[in-house]
């Protein structure tokens, strides 16, 4: 008896009329130049495909379109994170609806310290939520995209906790060091070869690229480039690869200078600090300290040199001047220290509004350009960023929103992460792509902590990190028991003597 259902002379008309309908529609708006439509058509389609074969990987593409960066743009923004939120969880959702056994759940739990500040930022958000709503301010959608910049890691590690499979974190790395490569190469480009003014975007689905403007975003592609590729010098030890990660950590650190940031070159110069330490190299920090302050003495003794770089090299060059009237006369740096400065005042005054503000912070405002002069002059563009709680400082930016109590619990897990991780890194090096994952995330922690009052926003890639790389590192190596990890060494000797006292007892019955 034939089990087929429809049999395949009528399957093989049908997959053909398909086939027609769907070209001659494809042909139509091609033909009427419909671009914009055709592209939504081909990405719900493969978010759709996403969605269905996606399962145990669901959480790879965060880490693509997370570095990345770029937005959407309709008459509004969508950021790449954003989406890429919404395309995780897509078929994660999926997925356990189906098949919930597919999954197998780890004994890792959620730490404490992530689930309180989970809870207390979603109590901050709904508490602002309601202020807003009855002081009748509405712009309920702005609101919810400063939170969101705080809340979307929460959304991507806390079913990682649960269901999230280590055995990708390869593939995470290679995802990001792809994005980071597009990105870098696209800022490049419009830095070498576009004007100032010049914006680069995707028609059809207009999307603009974070290195599509300028060459201020290098300063942040230019510096995580670099961090990849001592990474990958760590963990491949292949004449070939070794020899192309040289070559991309000297094109970052020239990209970095071209970015013209000072506070990333001050990161840029830490990676490598850091990565000594891991390795306790002493005599490569001696060394490097050495060359630094001799290049400090020379640019000192000689400013005159740096008039000979282009604008943005000298502004990053700055950093190292110590008379910081030189700095200002070398490079165009006085309106940018003028914004810092008041920028940092404004938030002080906000924070220490009342005691209520001090403990939880004021949150934050709805974004309405027509308040502040549409926010071109100097003094529209400072309310605007304070009412949005954009301070770029992460210090400011997380006491303003959710108050010192926000910081302690922020503070208690970044130092969590890093308690974790350091141990582990010092023990075994960066011989894998989860002791990757584990360099990056302590590095971010640490830089956060340092240079949060000056820079930085919340600390929410630095957290998807670190917990990733906790999970990782607790599957990694063995088994949790009684709040300690057990190494994969005690594991084996566990799970032998179960074996034994098994054997033993059968031999008794």
């Amino acid at each position: 008896m034939n089990s087929q259902i429809i049999p395949v002379q009528i399957i093989i008309p049908i997959v053909v009329l398909a086939g027609l309908a769907i070209a001659g529609f494809f042909g139509i708006n091609i033909a009427n130049e419909n671009y914009t439509q055709l592209s939504f058509i081909a990405i719900g389609s493969c978010v759709l495909a996403w969605s269905i074969v996606g399962r145990k990987i669901w959480w790879l593409p965060i880490f693509f379109f997370s570095f990345l960066g770029g937005h959407f743009f309709f008459g509004f923004k969508i950021y790449a994170t954003e989406l890429a939120v919404l395309v995780c969880l897509l078929p994660l959702i999926l997925a356990l609806a189906m098949k919930r056994e597919h999954f197998k759940n780890r004994n890792f739990g959620i730490p404490r310290p992530v689930g309180i500040l989970f809870l207390y930022l979603c109590l901050n958000f709904l508490a602002c939520a309601v202020h807003n709503k009855v002081e009748e301010l509405g712009g309920l959608g702005g609101v919810t995209r400063v939170y969101l910049a705080a809340l979307w890691p929460f959304l991507i590690f806390l079913p990682f906790l649960l269901v999230g499979n280590t055995k990708y974190i390869p593939w995470a790395l290679h995802l990001m060091a792809s994005a980071i490569l597009i990105r870098f190469s696209i800022g490049m480009y419009t830095a070498l070869f576009c004007d100032e003014d010049t914006i680069l975007f995707i028609p059809g689905v207009n999307f603009i690229p974070a290195g599509g403007f300028g060459t201020n975003d290098l300063r942040f592609s230019g510096s995580m480039l670099c961090t990849l590729a001592v990474c990958y010098f760590c963990v491949y030890r292949i004449f070939i690869v070794r020899c192309v990660m040289l070559a991309l950590i000297l094109v970052g650190v020239y990209g970095t200078f071209l970015g013209g940031g000072r506070v990333p070159i001050v990161l840029l110069l830490g990676i490598f600090v850091f990565a000594f330490l891991v390795y306790r190299r002493y005599g490569l920090i001696l060394l490097s300290t050495i060359l630094l302050l001799c290049a400090t003495v020379a640019l000192n003794s000689f400013p005159e040199v740096l008039q000979e770089f282009p604008k943005t090299i000298k502004k990053a060059c700055t950093v190292f001047l110590i008379d910081r009237n030189l700095a200002t006369d070398t490079s165009e740096a006085a309106s940018s220290d003028e914004w810092h400065y008041r920028l940092m005042k404004e938030g002080y005054k906000a924070w220490t509004e009342n005691g209520l503000t001090i403990l939880f912070g004021k949150g934050t405002r709805p974004f309405d350009i027509r308040a502040w002069g549409g926010g071109k002059d100097f003094e529209g563009m400072i309310e605007m960023a304070v009412a949005t709680n954009r301070y770029e400082s992460g210090l400011w930016t997380i006491l303003c929103t959710f108050g010192l109590v926000g910081f302690v619990l922020y503070s208690i897990l970044l130092l969590m992460i890093i308690g974790y991780c350091v141990p582990v890194l010092q023990r075994e090096k960066i011989k894998t792509p989860v002791h990757a994952i584990m360099f990056i995330a302590v590095y971010g922690c640490l830089s956060w902590f340092l240079l949060c009052w000056i820079a930085g926003g919340f600390p929410s890639t630095e957290i998807l990190f670190g917990v990733i790389a906790m999970v990782a590192g607790h599957d990694m190596m063995g088994l949790r028991v009684g709040g300690k990890v057990e190494s994969g060494k005690r594991k084996v000797e566990a799970l032998e003597s179960e074996d034994l006292n098994a054997e033993k007892l059968r031999a008794e019955t």
